[in-house]
């Protein structure tokens, strides 16, 4: 049960499982929509260009190595520093892609159903401003069946 404790609420409150279905209803509809406009695949990574340049610089030298250009000690120097740039592209480049991974999961209408509380929960926020519950009319029951209209649902605008 969803109950308001404030003093001028009037013990404003409705059943969870009806709201919470509702709502769900509205944030998986919301989810679908950012997910059609934005789309699923990943964004490139902006050090692609200077990996696969790198990685042909690497591939430069081996091949002046077996012309004989180049001795295996010019070699060693070379590939050294390029070791260690490609390595530290290429886990940037990993680190990007999980990253990614993680947070596509609450993007992803589709996995609502295997989504953790936090992941549900992030993915709410991401969608919903606010909800606000608003009291019975006069006259009206508190066994009344629910009513949605009693609720202001305040999405999130879209980036």
């Amino acid at each position: 049960m969803y109950v308001c404790t404030a003093l001028d609420c009037a013990g404003t409150a409705r059943n969870v499982r009806d709201v919470d279905r509702y709502l769900e209803e509205i944030v998986l509809s919301l989810l679908n929509k950012r997910h059609d406009a934005i789309g699923s695949a990943q964004p490139k990574w902006a050090g692609t260009a200077l990996l696969q340049l790198l990685v042909g610089q690497r591939g430069s030298l081996e091949e002046q190595l077996r012309r004989g250009a180049l001795s295996d000690s010019d070699l060693s120097r070379e590939m050294a520093d390029l070791r260690t740039r490609i390595s530290g592209l290429e886990a940037v480049r990993e680190e990007h892609r999980r990253n990614w991974q993680g947070t596509s999961v609450g993007r992803d209408p589709s996995r609502w159903p295997e989504m953790s509380l936090d992941q549900r929960r992030a993915a709410i926020a991401d969608v919903l401003e606010s909800v606000t519950v608003l009291p019975l009319p006069p006259g009206r029951s508190r066994r009344a069946p629910f009513d949605p209209g009693l609720l202001r649902v305040k999405p999130m605008a879209m980036d």
